[in-house]
């Protein structure tokens, strides 16, 4: 008998409850990035979860509290102000007229394995300096949501990207004018059975595999503002 009697109790309570399911509009950010993902792929072979992720991803980073300590500039600095600077950068090393015998000095980007320990450590120095002056985050307004389309999905890809890899060497070279960018050749790590077992992935190159990054060249890195 008590047991029936707590039966109907449940039953009861059950058929008391309500609940409103109500349609929300999606943020446009996300809605774009959705639309985007599938508009000209196969479903059959683009996952939805996998798109979800993409853009849920992106969505929080871009929207998030992260992106905003990163872009957010102090003082009356511009973007103005910002491309002037990268202006003056790009000055030095195109000139605006060719001199008589003009060569310049050549730059010797290495596999970043192939540098000495006195040029990683350069670098490591250099790069440092980049973050806590802010130009690090300077250069970061120019990789936004407002050129993801333009400069992702099109044939400006590689161009634009090579320019945001010169300014960034750049900025490196005006705290240390003997370093040069190092490029990462994915390809000797390519048949190991565990690539996360790479020395790239150690305190010397690159720190952790996986999760924040504590260690390495960029390890603990705090992006601060630039103030003029």
């Amino acid at each position: 008998m008590p047991n029936m009697l707590l039966y109907v109790l449940v039953l009861t309570s059950v058929s008391l409850g309500r609940c409103l399911i109500e349609e929300l509009e999606l943020p446009p950010f996300l809605k774009e990035c959705i639309v985007m993902k599938t508009q000209h792929q196969n479903v059959t072979k683009s996952p939805s979860e996998s798109v979800c992720n993409t853009c849920l991803t992106r969505y929080m980073w871009v929207k998030g509290p992260n992106l905003k300590k990163c872009y957010s500039v102090k003082g009356n600095t511009s973007m103005t102000d910002i491309t002037n600077f990268f202006g003056k950068l790009l000055c030095k090393e195109i000139p605006g007229k060719r001199n008589k015998r003009d060569t310049r000095k050549i730059r010797f980007r290495k596999e970043i394995r192939m540098l000495t320990k006195m040029e990683r450590l350069r670098l490591r120095k250099a790069w440092n300096k980049a973050t806590k002056s802010g130009l690090y985050a300077w250069l970061a307004k120019f990789h936004n949501e407002q050129v993801r389309t333009s400069a992702h999905h099109g044939p400006a890809f590689l161009g634009y990207h090579r320019f945001l890899i010169l300014i960034l060497e750049l900025i490196l070279q005006h705290f240390d004018p003997s370093v040069t960018l190092p490029y990462w050749n994915s390809g000797l790590d390519a048949n190991m059975d565990k690539p996360e077992n790479s020395i790239l992935w150690t305190d010397e190159y690159l720190g952790e595999f996986n999760g924040v990054v504590k260690r390495g060249l960029c390890g603990g890195a705090r992006i601060t503002t630039a103030i003029q």
